[in-house]
């Protein structure tokens, strides 16, 4: 006896919601960041119940569009930190690679950077996911002699995503040219290069 295959339009339809939800989202919030998921529901036209079914509150959606930002990130470090590791030649800088990395990622428009505009800073996520990557091109730099050897890394690498959330802040909510949001972040990695003046011990 043959069985029948399960219906996938509910699955399909609450995938389809779901993205409306975040759609309207990016909307809703990037007007008022105080807005209540209702607002999102309605500028979704979608119900309370279903938008409920999805989210349980804005605080939600504002995490799932940080994970989308994760993942844009996680894509365009990747390849870059796979080849440069590959570069046993040392024709890559790794300066010159991070910087390319920002120049790429400053003017990138996608759902949560619609919504940062007068949104508390909460980045806390976003540090914690790239730091990592961050520090393995740091460590492949100081590896190469490109950066100082008494660099903490963590420490260091935790700064950078800080500081680059803080230009992404600024092209997207400012207005900021992203030429002119990389200057922010170029004193501080020019400031971890081998050439640079070292802090001096106090205390």
């Amino acid at each position: 006896m043959a069985t029948s295959k399960p219906d996938p339009t509910p699955r399909a339809d609450a995938r389809r919601n779901r993205e409306r939800m975040l759609d309207a989202a990016a909307v809703v919030l990037s007007r008022r960041a105080d807005a209540s998921l209702v607002e999102i529901a309605d500028e979704a036209q979608l119900s309370r119940a279903t938008a409920y079914r999805h989210f349980a509150d804005v605080e939600s959606i504002r995490a799932a569009l940080a994970e989308e930002a994760e993942a844009i990130g996680r894509d365009l470090l990747r390849d870059k930190l796979a080849r440069l590791y590959a570069d046993d030649g040392a024709q890559v800088s790794v300066l010159d690679e991070i910087l390319e990395i920002l120049q790429a990622a400053l003017p990138l428009e996608h759902r949560w950077t619609a919504v940062i505009s007068g949104q508390p800073v909460h980045d806390e996520g976003l540090i914690k996911t790239f730091a990592p990557m961050a520090r393995a091109f740091l460590l492949r730099g100081q590896g190469r002699g490109e950066f100082r050897d008494d660099l903490d890394l963590d420490v260091v690498s935790e700064g950078l995503i800080a500081i680059t959330m803080y230009a992404v802040r600024r092209v997207h909510s400012d207005g900021l040219a992203p030429e002119r949001a990389l200057s922010i972040v170029q004193p501080y990695l020019h400031g971890l290069t081998r050439g640079a003046r070292r802090p001096e011990a106090t205390g």
